[in-house]
């Protein structure tokens, strides 16, 4: 497919791929193809169907969490909680990765849950 170069859909092709052109418009995880022999615009999702796999590494008092580069831009969030409470809603964003993997300190003083999010 082409890639548009500009925000006229006359000169989309067959199957242009609108991405770079709409990406400032469409949500994340939304990517979109004009079809000009029909006149119509498909709107599709980008998440992914694969399972996170967010998988763990410990060492000298940090852990470093890793995922699949599909989830590159997804938000780490974690959750601290009593032992006598296990997972509940309180998720704290750590931030928007820019890669695949972040290292975290280690929290004794209570259990730790983390869980990638799509922005």
């Amino acid at each position: 497919m082409d890639t548009a170069s500009t925000d006229d859909p006359t000169n989309w092709t067959n199957g242009t791929v609108c991405k770079p052109v709409l990406s400032s418009r469409l949500p994340i995880g939304l990517m979109a193809n004009y079809w000009q022999s029909v006149g119509s615009l498909q709107v599709a999702s980008t998440i992914p169907s694969t399972p996170t796999n967010i998988t763990y590494s410990v060492g000298g008092g940090q852990m470093t969490l890793s995922w699949p580069v599909s989830y590159a831009a997804w938000i780490l969030q974690e959750q601290t909680n009593a032992l006598n409470v296990g997972l509940s809603t309180n998720w704290v964003n750590i931030g928007v990765m820019a890669g695949t993997t972040t290292t975290v300190s280690l929290n004794t003083a209570g259990l730790v849950f983390y869980r990638l999010r799509h922005p």
